[in-house]
């Protein structure tokens, strides 16, 4: 079966996250061992009915960050942590057998979860090649969002830093040629409120394009008709 645009593009997120113990004794057996200048133990949460693990490719790992919050909201005792995917798929060894069996059932999930990842990044970079913009254009954090391009069809990816925001999507010469609606950066932002950022909208830059989209306006040029000076 065909992968649809709008899978590929909601695919596999780009963090994964993981528990660690964190109580009151192993803090204190830590403290002991880096005086004695030993290594210290970690232990990851594994799964429900065995726990624990002190083998971080054997433990638990979760996708988004309401999941892992929910976990740690529930088990006062851990902290969550995060990784990128190419910490992740790095961790995880999928040519070994471990002995303990509940151990090996949890990395065999992970050596799953490994490949599904890798296989869904080469049918993303794939699918990249329909965009018009460098690599610092990234998925937008919530798709749904955000409306399809009214010419490509595309959901845009986004450039977001302190003195820039913009878009790109498929139409355009090339990746430094192409369509790119804009909004107003936190900098310039700062800059016209004599440093406050009080009022600042971290979705101006969605509800532009939608804008765009839906009625052909680009607020951020009539801004700029306004304000000349802002970027």
């Amino acid at each position: 079966m065909k992968i649809s645009d709008i899978d590929i593009y909601l695919g596999k997120r780009d963090k994964f996250f993981y528990a660690i113990k964190d109580d009151l004794q192993i803090s204190r057996n830590n403290k002991l061992s880096k005086l004695l200048n030993l290594d210290e133990k970690i232990i990851y949460y594994m799964r429900d009915g065995v726990r624990e693990t002190t083998n971080i490719a054997c433990a638990k790992f979760w996708k988004d960050n309401k999941s892992i919050n929910k976990f740690i909201i529930n088990n006062k005792d851990y902290k969550a942590f995060e990784i990128t995917k190419e910490e992740f798929i790095n961790l995880i060894p999928n040519d070994i057998i471990l002995d303990n069996v509940s151990e090996n059932i949890s990395l065999q999930k992970n050596v799953k979860l490994e490949n599904e990842q890798i296989k869904y990044d080469e049918v993303w970079k794939k699918f990249r090649k329909k965009y018009k913009g460098i690599n610092s254009y990234i998925r937008v954090l919530h798709p749904s969002e955000w409306l399809h391009c009214k010419v490509c069809g595309l959901i845009p990816l986004v450039w977001e830093y302190n003195n820039g925001r913009s878009t790109a999507c498929g139409c355009g010469k090339n990746d430094y040629d192409h369509l790119s609606i804009q909004c107003e950066s936190v900098m310039s932002y700062v800059n016209r409120n004599n440093g406050s950022v009080m009022g600042y909208s971290v979705n101006s830059l969605r509800d532009n394009w939608n804008t765009w989209v839906s009625s052909g306006r680009d607020i951020f040029k009539e801004q700029k008709l306004k304000y000349p000076n802002i970027w």
